[in-house]
């Protein structure tokens, strides 16, 4: 992962984050998810009710599908984890080109990628393989003349839509959202 030179926490005065760099304005880059402009994405667990979506794994420029399955079934130090309702500001000394994120929830039993109502499915079990953890995750790209450097991932909290479905699934949302340096 590259180097990270930012904070964030929660106050008594609400949410902040401090980036130890020049406080300079910079042009928001909405990421793009299979060639599609794309910086909110849905995560859903596959309506089993013993499931709870835990948060996420995320990783920056891995390369390739194989190296960064491998980084988010491994976990830390290869990638970071986000729980819910959070927000994380990645900052790098070279351009950010990808960041691959999959959800994490409490099935050890269940199979990753199963349900597809919205997005990726469940989370990384005990079971998971590298192979169910490159059909769960996403990737969202920036093009490199952009010269993203900061990263910002919002979670958001987890809710059910039993409302709306038979099957009560399990949601959050996650936006990316980069900042150029070009």
């Amino acid at each position: 992962m590259p180097a990270i030179h930012g904070v964030y926490g929660e106050g008594p005065s609400g949410t902040f984050h401090q980036i130890f760099q020049e406080h300079i304005p910079r042009l928001s880059v909405t990421p793009e998810v299979d060639g599609s402009p794309q910086a909110f994405q849905q995560f859903v667990d596959d309506g089993t009710p013993a499931i709870e979506l835990l948060g996420l794994r995320y990783t920056v420029n891995a390369g390739d599908d194989v190296a960064a399955g491998a980084r988010l079934l491994n976990g830390y130090p290869d990638c970071g984890y986000l729980g819910l309702d959070m927000q994380t500001v990645i900052v790098a000394d070279v351009a950010i080109t990808s960041v691959y994120v999959v959800a994490v929830g409490n099935d050890t039993a269940g199979t990753p990628g199963t349900g597809t109502p919205i997005g990726i499915v469940g989370g990384l079990g005990t079971d998971a393989t590298e192979a169910q953890t490159r059909t769960s995750m996403v990737e969202f790209n920036f093009d490199s003349a952009d010269n993203v450097r900061t990263v910002i991932l919002t979670t958001t909290a987890s809710f059910t839509a039993a409302a709306v479905e038979a099957t009560a699934d399990n949601y959050f949302g996650l936006t990316v959202e980069g900042r150029s340096h070009a």
